[in-house]
């Protein structure tokens, strides 16, 4: 570089000399060349066109920098959705239960599953466990069966109504006004009650169920309110510590709304808002669900559970129930769709009690695609960059090199500063 040259060159007394022609003899030689035009014309005209042009372009150029880096530091995104394919997919856990009834009692009738029928050995493909809200409940293709065992989890090799979930069933009702309740989720997803989750089904009739799977991926702060690592971003001061067994189950994944309904529960038993209401009066027992659904309302509640104790999670995973096929289809008379004697079970010894006691679910994939919703950044920091490069390439012609030639004059400048005094 010229600059290492003018080290070892003896420099003149003149020190307005010592400025001008070492950074004119730089100048003139690299890509900023343009810059010494204002003062090579012999018009003064031509220079203040020069002049007047090269500001433009600076102050133009600075503008657009600014505003590409103001956009940067916005953390805006884009989402992108992609339609994706597969040879085969993991079938989702089905758990069902009984509004009323928390001795839920079912007899299995048929059990067919990607056309091969199971119902000799139904025990091995379906778990009973206790929900917290509705008692005893069943699900199929939770990973244990009914002793409790671990069995493999399930999945589809093919999309389409005969390769999914055919589950017929009876049970003893005890009144009209109760019924079975359906909840459809992942294989990880083991919520302790399906309250206000799933979907009525109605007897003496076939309820269809399709589904289809969503993806949806969220970038961490600063671009969103989102964790990827939700373990490393939870308050383990809380004294009862609010998704203790949602950490302990290493086959559970962690979901903020199982974290929301812990921690409000948690937080109701440590307020104990309503206890002292709490006795056997019918009256009283009115107050005190008054006073547990004002708690619910109470907007502090469930503002603390979220800001401090339950983090939302970047990537999630979502079943859907195709809209077309949540509504429940009678298919005629369910009596002629029965194979079996009516004497050999009881309480079918009317049409009536069939009518009021079979159940029938049909679940199953349409097809094995998957939507995957992905978040990705507005400006990457790669983006920023050839952004700024290209905005000073086109006003003014600057690149890397020219970065260099500053450098170089500035170090010249220093040099010669150094020199006078």
């Amino acid at each position: 570089m010229k600059a290492l040259r003018y080290i070892f060159k003896p420099r003149s007394t003149n020190s307005e000399k010592d400025y001008k022609t070492p950074i004119k003899e730089i100048l003139a030689s690299s890509s900023l060349a343009y810059l010494l035009s204002p003062f090579r014309s012999k018009r003064l005209l031509i220079k203040i066109i020069w002049t007047v042009f090269i500001l433009g372009f600076l102050f133009g150029s600075i503008y657009y920098v600014v505003l590409n880096i103001f956009d940067y530091f916005e953390y805006e995104t884009t989402t992108s959705i992609y339609e994706i394919n597969e040879k085969e997919a993991e079938f989702p856990t089905i758990s069902f239960c009984e509004t009323h009834d928390r001795d839920f009692n079912i007899t299995i009738l048929y059990l067919w599953f990607q056309n091969e029928d199971l119902i000799s050995d139904w025990q091995n493909h379906i778990e009973s466990y206790s929900d917290s809200e509705y008692g005893r409940c069943y699900r199929f293709n939770s990973g244990l069966n009914m002793s409790n065992q671990p069995i493999p989890i399930k999945k589809s090799m093919r999309g389409g109504l005969d390769d999914g979930l055919y589950l017929d069933f009876y049970y003893k009702r005890i009144h009209d006004s109760s019924s079975p309740i359906i909840y459809i989720h992942n294989v990880t997803d083991k919520p302790k009650t399906i309250y206000h989750r799933g979907k009525y089904i109605s007897s003496g009739s076939f309820n269809y169920f399709n589904i289809k799977r969503i993806f949806d991926q969220k970038l961490e702060l600063p671009y969103s309110n989102c964790f990827k690592n939700v373990f490393e971003s939870l308050d383990y001061n809380y004294n009862l510590t609010i998704i203790k067994t949602i950490i302990n189950d290493k086959k559970r994944k962690y979901n903020r709304k199982e974290c929301l309904n812990e921690c409000i529960n948690l937080r109701f038993k440590e307020i104990n808002p309503c206890n002292e209401r709490f006795l056997k009066d019918i009256f009283i027992l009115n107050d005190h669900n008054t006073c547990i659904q004002t708690f619910l309302k109470d907007s502090r509640n469930t503002e603390i559970c979220l800001n401090t104790y339950c983090p939302l999670e970047c990537d999630s995973f979502s079943l859907q129930i195709d809209k077309d096929s949540v509504e429940e289809k009678a298919i005629g008379n369910i009596s002629s769709n029965i194979n079996f004697s009516l004497p050999s079970y009881a309480g079918f010894n009317t049409y009536e009690n069939v009518t009021r006691t079979f159940f029938a679910l049909r679940v199953y994939y349409d097809d094995l695609k998957y939507t995957l919703i992905k978040q990705q950044p507005k400006i990457e920091l790669f983006g920023l960059i050839s952004n700024i490069g290209g905005t000073l390439g086109l006003f003014l012609g600057f690149s890397f090199i020219s970065l260099l030639e500053l450098f170089e004059i500035l170090a010249e400048l220093v040099y010669i500063k150094l020199m006078n005094n």
